[in-house]
């Protein structure tokens, strides 16, 4: 299933840069959140480039890592129709 939630490079960018601060606060590289995460490194370095985000579910991981909550890396997640 693909991300329900679109964001422009800058966007995917920028949030890269406040997971990146976060994750350097706790002291950990991409792969330690990688392997802890079960993300692939891949997700990393298209996220890093504003190619993608990585999936909800990664993010939830990911920020539980970093001691922050997904919307302090992404911003306002949009409520999804079901």
């Amino acid at each position: 299933m693909a991300n329900a939630y679109k964001a422009s490079k800058e966007e995917i960018i920028e949030s890269y840069r406040k997971y990146y601060i976060k994750r350097m606060d706790k002291g950990l590289t991409d792969k330690d959140v990688s392997e802890q995460s079960q993300t692939a490194r891949g997700t990393f370095t298209a996220w890093k480039h504003g190619q993608a985000l990585p999936s909800l579910k990664s993010l939830y991981k990911i920020a539980n890592l970093v001691d922050a909550k997904v919307s302090d890396i992404i911003g306002e997640i949009p409520k999804m129709v079901v």
